[in-house]
């Protein structure tokens, strides 16, 4: 596992310059009853919170597979956030 900030801020950089969060998600096949799965990323990049045993809680690392798969997704090569 690595820390997602890096991966967080690739992403949010890549989206601030014009990819919607919706192509992303797309390029990673993640969808959701045929739309593509937002709230699935942003959960993974610890944007918005997902249900833990104490309440709702912030994801802060990822897995490293997960985390190449995002930032080739934005058109970053992973050993440009450290991967």
């Amino acid at each position: 596992e690595v820390e997602v900030g890096p991966i967080r801020d690739a992403v949010l950089h890549a989206v601030e310059g014009g990819l919607s969060w919706s192509e992303i998600c797309l390029s990673l096949g993640w969808e959701s009853k045929g739309y593509p799965d937002t709230s699935r990323l942003k959960r993974r990049l610890g944007i918005t919170t997902q249900p833990g045993p104490n309440g709702p809680e912030r994801q802060v690392h990822i897995r490293t597979d997960t985390a190449a798969e995002i930032v080739r997704a934005v058109g970053i090569a992973p050993m440009d956030v450290g991967l």
